[in-house]
């Protein structure tokens, strides 16, 4: 519970707080704030920034919850319990708070009309929100439409992920500090699958899963060699390993109930740091065909250009143009194969055509927008789930 008290205090809140109220009125869509509505703790919901906001602010998600967030208070309509926890852990005395309380699983009816009696009272105008984000349970849809009756919302999607996308020193920091980490895990873990390879042995992918994980949680017990504190790290899901032309892109599937197979072999460990998120796919080709070597060759050649050619300001459109343009100068017998599509239609397309897959697909979705999603919405709900075990405690 110390820990977390430390990890919590040591969050720059009020800096942060400022910045970002500060670059919202500073719009030209006029918005005085921020609505934000977080609803159920459902994986398959699409609320990207609303919980990269949170983590921004307050380095946890209030599942929920709804927020308005403003340059001298915050408007709090969730349960009691998260209410406290943001009063003893979150906030500064420079922050005000409103609260708005409800004691059942979701408010009643009065509790919504308090909530909408406090929005009046503050007499905003308009706030900004995310149209496409869409969470489920109380806090859908049509909590928001009926928000839209008391003052205006103006999307600022684009406008909050530009600013969020400008990372601060100590967040650099923790990115590299959970880039090492995780690398060393990772290594562990292809050392356990290359022993089960040479070994012959029937292993099952989730015992592989096991032995890393029970490696990690004690290896984080003792010193390492860039002095940081493994109090801080855990692994967002048990590594994946998939084998036996049985693949997913969906980085949280999980592990099947299927031994290991010396074939191709996808792995996949994210580890965090604090809040910052780390993730490794890695293919092993297990006693490949010449084509296959020919193939993956090509294909990492393809991958390298499309690496090289991202840049500020460069349209995907043409970051694959200049790839594709590149990669037919080197191997022209492969034109017909190469999809017109880019991210996970390159990777898909050349797998089909080429007989590779999964490699192409995880290559190629690597440099989407999916990693960094499902681990940081995995990150910021465990970090709130567990602040309110503590409090429970």
């Amino acid at each position: 519970m110390e820990e977390f008290k430390k990890l919590i205090k040591a969050h720059p809140l009020s800096s942060r707080w400022a910045k970002f109220t500060k670059f919202i009125k500073s719009l030209d869509k006029n918005v005085e704030g921020l609505l934000i509505c977080d609803g159920d703790d459902d994986l398959d919901s699409i609320k990207i920034k609303i919980l990269a906001v949170q983590s921004y602010l307050f380095r946890f998600e209030f599942v929920n919850s709804t927020l308005v967030i403003l340059p001298s208070k915050i408007i709090v309509f969730s349960h009691k319990q998260k209410l406290a926890l943001m009063r003893e852990y979150v906030l500064d005395e420079g922050q005000s708070i409103v609260d708005v309380p409800f004691e059942a699983k979701e408010p009643t009816p009065l509790n919504f009309e308090k909530f909408l009696d406090v929005l009046k009272a503050e007499q905003i105008q308009n706030l900004g929100f995310f149209e496409k984000e869409k969470p489920k349970g109380f806090f859908d849809e049509k909590f928001i439409e009926q928000v839209r009756g008391v003052t205006r919302l103006t999307d600022v999607s684009r406008e909050v992920q530009e600013f969020l996308s400008v990372k601060e020193t100590q967040e650099l920091e923790l990115i590299r500090a959970s880039a090492k980490l995780t690398c060393s895990f990772f290594r562990k873990l292809i050392e356990d699958v290359e022993e089960v390879v040479d070994s012959g042995e029937k292993v099952l992918h989730s015992t592989i899963s096991e032995k890393v994980d029970n490696f990690m949680e004690k290896a984080k017990k003792k010193p390492n060699k860039w002095k940081l504190n493994g109090y801080y790290y855990d692994f967002v899901y048990a590594p994946v390993i998939q084998s036996n032309q049985t693949y997913t892109l969906k980085l949280t599937s999980g592990n099947s109930n299927e031994h290991l197979s010396s074939d191709c072999i996808v792995l996949n460990l994210c580890g965090k740091y604090h809040d910052m998120n780390s993730l490794i796919v890695r293919t092993l080709l297990v006693n490949p065909t010449p084509a296959d070597k020919r193939n993956y060759q090509a294909l990492k050649y393809l991958h390298s250009k499309v690496v090289s050619n991202l840049a500020v300001g460069t349209e995907l459109s043409q970051v694959f143009e200049k790839s594709r343009a590149s990669f037919l100068k080197r191997y022209p017998e492969l034109k017909e194969n190469l999809p017109p599509s880019f991210g996970f239609g390159i990777g898909y397309g050349l797998d089909a055509l080429l007989g590779t897959r999964p490699f192409l697909m995880v290559v190629f979705c690597l440099l989407g927008f999916i990693a960094g999603v499902k681990t940081m919405i995995r990150s910021a709900r465990e970090m709130g789930a567990k602040a309110e075990r503590q409090e429970d405690d």
